[in-house]
């Protein structure tokens, strides 16, 4: 439905002009005797119907677009709450399987097998330039670590760490 969208204003020179008229049963009337330059349109009680039934038309419309927007914000809250907080993972020096490929399994209360959370070292321990490079050399030997019910394992194809490190977890809700 197409609405209106050329109404135009009365417009005159001065004051407007009322012209009072004897009527029959003792009352009077106003007349209007301005002169116009323009006479204006008239926004009737029929305009504003056909404005609110527009109106009621786009938020009905909307309704389920507003639903799942709302939905949206919803699953969006529960992803911003996965990363704000982290969960830390030990993988010790004499956990890692004997034989290539090298794999430690460790508890992750709360992850599922479908979940890909974000990991990252998280140096620990007393930090000094041999610990630090001990970490980040030991954390780049970890291949992949892949998300199990309530565990990961990490793989490490080529070598296995010989220092203990500490592994942040994020992107897990209940993690």
């Amino acid at each position: 439905m197409s609405l209106k969208e050329n109404y135009k204003n009365d417009i005159y020179q001065g004051n407007r002009k009322y012209q009072t008229v004897q009527n029959e049963d003792g009352t009077i009337s106003l007349r209007d005797v301005t002169v116009y330059t323009q006479e204006g349109d008239i926004f009737s009680a029929d305009d504003f119907n056909a404005t609110n039934r527009a109106v009621n038309a786009i938020d009905k419309d909307n309704t389920a677009f507003r639903n799942e927007i709302m939905e949206d914000i919803q699953n969006l809250e529960t992803q911003v709450g996965a990363f704000v907080g982290e969960t830390l993972l030990s993988f010790s020096a004499s956990g890692w399987s004997s034989t290539a490929p090298y794999t430690q399994t460790v508890s992750f209360a709360g992850i599922k097998e479908s979940d890909t959370p974000v990991y990252g070292l998280r140096l620990t321990g007393t930090l000094s330039n041999v610990t630090v490079e001990a970490q980040k050399l030991a954390w780049g030997y970890i291949d992949r670590i892949a998300s199990g019910n309530g565990r990961v394992t990490a793989y490490c194809y080529s070598k296995k760490p010989g220092t203990s490190i500490t592994v942040s977890a994020k992107g897990v809700s209940n993690g």
